[in-house]
C-alpha cells in the first residue's frame, strides 16, 4: 500500500495495514565509542552502501538503544541502521551537560564520525527524539537524507498554545503550573541522566520552544510524521489536545514537498513497540524504497 504526499500537502490517514516484511539476520553486539573523553553505547546493524543513507535511532525521554529492539533489526534487512544511548542513559558514560537539544546533536554528530558512520542520515527520533533530530537536521542539513517522527513531542508549540489547552478544559494558567509541578516531581528520585533530561524538556517547554523558531527550514528529504491516538485519558482531554497536535503535527510533514503524516488509532505513544510494520513503513518511505516495491 502506498501513501505520497506532493507539493507540501500533508497526508492524514489510519493505516489500516500489516505486511509481512522478511525477517533479518541475528543482531549484532553494541560497542562503546569514544566521544569527548567519555564512552558511548552503540548498535550498528546491517550493511553500509556507498551513497545509501544510514538510519539512525533517537529514542525518547530516558530510553536506552534497546527500546529499539522490535524494529533495529529489520530495519537491518535492508539499510545499515544504528541505535545509541545518549550520555548517561544506558551503558553510556555521563559528560556533564545539560542535555539540550543543540548538546545531543552535536554529540550525536562526534558519534557517527568517531565510529566512522558516514552521512547522509535519515533520522528517526520518538517522543523527545522528534526535537532532538529536527535540531540536528538544522545543524548539519547536507547530512540529512529523511526524517520519520514517531509521536513526536510537539516542539512548535509556543507557552501561548499550551495554555490555550488548558484554557480549554477550564483550569487556565493554574492547570497548567499544576501540570508542571506534577512532572517535576515524577523525576524527583529518577537517576541523574533521567532527571536532567526531564529537567530540559520542561525548560522547553516553558520557553516555549523558542530555539526551534531560529532553526533554517528543513532540506527537501522524505519526512513522515507518525500520531498514536491509543492514549489512555479522558475523552474530553484527547479532544482538546488532538485539536491543536494534529494540525501541528499536519504541518510538519507539509514543510517538505515529500511529506506524510499518518495518524494510527493501534498504537499509543510507543509505536515502534506496538505497531513496529508502521515504523519500518516509515522508513522505508523516507530511503524512498529502493530495496523492493512494497513501500
Amino acid at each position: 500500500m502506498k501513501t505520497r504526499a506532493c507539493a507540501g500537502l500533508a497526508l492524514v490517514s489510519t493505516l489500516l495495514f500489516s505486511p509481512a516484511w522478511p525477517e533479518a539476520a541475528a543482531p549484532a553486539a553494541p560497542r562503546k565509542v569514544e566521544v569527548g573523553g567519555h564512552k558511548m553505547r552503540l548498535l550498528v546493524e546491517g550493511t553500509g552502501r556507498e551513497g545509501r543513507p544510514t538510519v539512525v535511532l533517537v529514542g525518547g525521554l530516558g530510553d536506552a538503544l534497546e527500546v529499539w529492539k522490535t524494529v533495529q533489526p529489520r530495519i537491518a534487512g535492508f539499510a545499515r541502521v544504528v541505535s545509541y544511548d545518549r550520555a548517561g542513559l544506558g551503558q553510556s558514560e555521563p559528560d556533564g551537560a545539560p542535555p539540550t537539544p543543540r548538546h545531543v546533536a552535536s554529540h550525536l554528530h562526534d558519534l557517527l564520525h568517531n565510529a566512522g558512520i558516514n552521512p547522509p542520515y535519515v533520522l528517526v527520533g520518538h517522543s523527545i527524539g522528534g526535537p532532538h533530530i529536527r535540531m540536528f537536521a538544522g545543524l548539519y542539513p547536507a547530512e540529512v537524507a529523511g526524517m520519520v517522527y514517531v509521536d513526536p513531542t510537539d516542539f512548535t508549540q509556543t507557552r501561548a498554545d499550551q495554555l490555550a489547552i488548558w484554557t480549554a478544559l477550564g483550569a487556565g494558567e493554574a492547570g497548567l503550573k499544576a501540570q508542571e509541578a506534577q512532572f517535576e516531581k515524577n523525576f524527583e528520585s529518577s537517576p541523574p541522566a533521567l532527571r536532567a533530561e526531564a529537567e530540559v524538556s520542561l525548560q522547553l517547554a516553558r520557553s516555549g520552544w523558542e530555539e526551534f523558531r531560529s532553526l533554517a527550514p528543513l532540506p527537501s528529504v522524505p519526512v513522515v510524521v507518525l500520531m498514536a491516538t491509543k492514549i489512555d485519558m479522558p475523552q474530553e482531554v484527547k479532544v482538546v489536545i488532538g485539536a491543536q497536535r494534529i494540525p501541528h503535527l499536519a504541518k510538519l510533514a507539509a514543510e517538505v514537498a515529500d511529506g506524510a503524516f499518518v495518524i494510527t488509532t493501534r498504537s499509543g505513544h510507543y509505536i515502534h513497540n506496538e505497531e513496529p510494520d508502521l515504523v519500518i513503513w516509515a522508513v522505508r518511505r523516507a530511503l524512498h524504497a529502493e530495496t523492493d516495491d512494497r513501500s
